[in-house]
This record gives structure tokens, C-alpha cells and sequence, in this order.
């Protein structure tokens, strides 16, 4: 029998808190508990960085701007959707990671001897996670680089609510200046905090697939007992969300307000959904070797046994060997069984439904834009034939 443990002895969070926002609660001495403080920031950090823009930009009017405010969805969608989206994955991802860590040791998947380097990959992780100078680089790349690579993108000839063209350049506005070094730096950051917490959970089941690990072909499952790990593949589901979010909010300005038509930007939408597929997938791919293996060990393995049963009958009479033959034979249909299962099993722990699903739930904000492709007029018109 395998010996298990009831949990990991490291206490594995890849999302709760971070090393800057932990300093920043001690300093404050709030004692909140995760659920609590990851809802306030859901509330708080986009207010912080939208709620200003609206005061700013209604102060300033919108008369002669080619691109008012409160049109740009592109911006809105970014600050409202993008930003809430990435302070709430945190809850998600730290109880479905937290719960596929521990499945590996509660369900035996890990053997006893192997506990000590699973351990240390946990507590590696955790190392990770909580470097100070790893989220100070992430800062100073979200207020430095990010910034400069938004500028190069600025419009020089157009008046808009962020900017306004003056000698061949761009002159941010009060409202603009506070999106650049405010707003924008806020949701680069936690982005490419994600980024970095998403390399690290790679870099966690990478290790993990390399230990030799107890996999069951026959696991009801069909993935030798591995099909927990797709619960990670739910987990990011948010995270990618937030990318297809603002996308939607881009196209919507460029279709409503710049001429644009929705099928120009097909190649870029399939593109995006291709990379955010291959991202949140990509750690459940690295067990496909450890799967491969089990299935055909095990289909080598009852193979032998066939041989095995058929040397035994060779060689005797034909009255013992007609009287072994129903014995012999129920071995041989419980084996058959046996091995059909065995080949049944998936050597990815994905199945087609999880690709499926999570394609459709990222083409969803997306999903609106296609009435654009219709005139008001025809839309209204089919509705009507529909209800009446």
C-alpha cells in the first residue's frame, strides 16, 4: 500500500499576496482575511485607476476631441474588465493550484520516496514567489518599458482625450497623464506579475512530470489518474480572459469610430486565442510523457502475461489442455478487458471539451462585435420575425 500524506507540508499558494502587497498590509496593520482584502482590491485598484479619468476628462470637455472619453472602450475595458479580472483570479488560482498540488500526494500519484524532492520543488516555487527583487524588476518593467512601448503607439494627429498632437509629437492631457503613469503602470504590473507567477507554476509541474510518478492506466479518468491536473487549466481561464477583454474593447473603438470591419481583424483574433490556448495548456502538456509511458508499459506488460497463458497450454495433451481451457480462458477475457482500457487511456490530460470549452469562453467578449457586421435596421427586423 502507498503511503500518503494529507497534505503537502509546504504552504503552497502560487497567487495570495506577493512580497511588496504582504510589506504593505504589515505597514497598514490590516489583518484581513485573503478573501476579504483580494475583494476590496477587486473594487479598489479600479477605482484608483478610472474613477479620476472620469473627473479629469469631464472637466476638460470633449469638444473638437476625435476620440472623447467616454468612446474610448478600448480604455474602459481595460481598466473595468481587465483589471478586476486579474485581482480576481487570485482567489481562483490559489485554491485550484492549491488543490491539484495536494491531489499529487493525497491520491499516492507521488511516491513516499519522492516526497523529500516534491517537497523541495514546492518550497522552490514558494522561493520564487516571494522574491522581493523579482516583483521590483516586474515594477520597474511595467513603469519603464511598458511606458515607453505605450508612447511609441500614441497618435500624433489627432486630438483625443489623452492627448493632443503639438509640434509632430503628443502632449499628453491632465487625464492622459494620469492613464500613462498611473492606470496603464497599475495594469501592466499585476499582468506581468501574472506572467511571472504562470512561469513558475511551469516550471512546478515541469519538475513534478519529471518525478517517477504512480500513474494508473486504468484509472477511471482515462489519464492515469492525472485529470485533476486540468483543474489548473480553470484556474488561468480568467487570466486569459483578461486578454481577450481589452481586445474586444480595441476592435469596438476601431470599428465604431475609425470605419473598421470585423472580419480585417480575424487573423489577429485567431492568433491571440491560438497563444492564450498554448499558455494556460502548456503545463498540462508536460505530463504527456510520464501517460505515454504508463500505456505502453502496460499494454507490454499484458502482452507478456498473453504469452505467458499461451506457452502454459502448449505442449499438453488435448484433454488438459481442454480442461485448463476455461480457466485459461476467462484470464484471457479479463486481460482483453484489461488491456482495452489500458489503451483507452489519454496520453494528454486535457480532453477535447476542455480545448473547446475554454476557446468559447475566450471568444465570448468577442461574441457582440459580430452584430456589427449587420445594418441596426436588419437586426431589429429579425428580432421582430423571431418573437412575432
Amino acid at each position: 500500500m502507498v503511503g500518503v500524506r494529507a497534505a503537502p507540508p509546504v504552504d503552497f499558494s502560487l497567487a495570495l499576496g506577493g512580497p511588496l502587497f504582504q510589506r504593505l498590509l504589515r505597514w497598514r496593520g490590516i489583518h484581513a482575511s485573503s478573501s476579504e482584502v483580494s475583494l476590496r482590491r477587486m473594487i479598489a485598484v479600479p477605482i484608483l485607476a478610472w474613477l479620476p479619468l472620469v473627473i479629469f476628462a469631464m472637466c476638460a470637455g470633449s469638444g473638437g476631441r476625435e476620440l472623447p472619453f467616454f468612446a474610448d472602450l478600448d480604455a474602459h475595458t481595460r481598466l473595468l474588465g481587465t483589471l478586476p479580472l486579474l485581482l480576481g483570479t487570485e482567489i481562483l488560482v490559489h485554491r485550484r493550484i492549491r488543490s491539484v498540488v495536494a491531489r499529487f500526494v493525497e491520491d499516492g500519484i507521488v511516491p513516499a520516496a519522492e516526497m523529500p524532492r516534491f517537497d523541495a520543488i514546492l518550497a522552490g516555487a514558494m522561493r520564487w514567489r516571494n522574491s522581493l527583487a523579482a516583483e521590483a524588476v516586474l515594477l520597474v518593467l511595467a513603469w519603464t518599458v511598458g511606458h515607453w512601448l505605450w508612447s511609441t503607439q500614441l497618435r500624433f494627429d489627432a486630438v483625443t482625450w489623452y492627448a493632443t498632437p503639438a509640434s509632430g509629437t503628443a502632449k499628453l492631457t491632465t487625464a492622459g497623464t494620469w492613464y500613462a503613469f498611473v492606470s496603464l503602470p497599475i495594469l501592466r504590473f499585476l499582468l506581468f506579475r501574472w506572467y511571472y507567477r504562470l512561469g513558475i507554476w511551469c516550471a512546478v509541474a515541469w519538475r513534478v512530470s519529471r518525478l517517477p510518478l504512480q500513474v494508473c492506466p486504468l484509472h477511471p479518468d482515462r489519464a492515469g489518474g492525472l485529470g485533476f491536473v486540468t483543474q489548473s487549466v480553470h484556474a488561468f481561464t480568467p487570466f486569459a480572459l483578461a486578454h481577450t477583454v481589452p481586445l474586444a474593447g480595441m476592435l469596438a473603438t476601431r470599428i465604431l469610430h475609425g470605419g473598421a470591419q470585423l472580419v480585417q481583424f480575424r487573423g489577429e483574433i485567431a492568433v491571440t486565442v491560438a497563444l492564450l490556448l498554448a499558455i494556460v495548456f502548456l503545463p498540462t502538456l508536460f505530463f504527456r510523457g510520464t501517460l505515454a509511458a504508463a500505456r505502453s508499459r502496460s499494454v507490454r506488460e499484458n502482452g507478456a502475461v498473453v504469452a505467458q497463458v499461451a506457452a502454459s497450454l502448449r505442449g499438453k495433451s488435448f484433454d488438459a489442455r481442454a480442461a485448463d481451457a476455461g480457466r485459461e480462458l476467462v484470464w484471457l477475457a479479463d486481460l482483453d478487458r484489461v488491456n482495452a482500457a489500458a489503451e483507452r487511456m489519454r496520453t494528454f490530460v486535457l480532453k477535447r471539451g476542455d480545448v473547446v470549452g475554454t476557446a468559447a469562453i475566450l471568444l465570448l467578449p468577442l461574441a457582440p462585435l459580430s452584430l456589427t457586421m449587420f445594418p441596426f435596421e436588419e437586426i431589429l427586423r429579425r428580432v421582430v420575425d423571431v418573437v412575432f
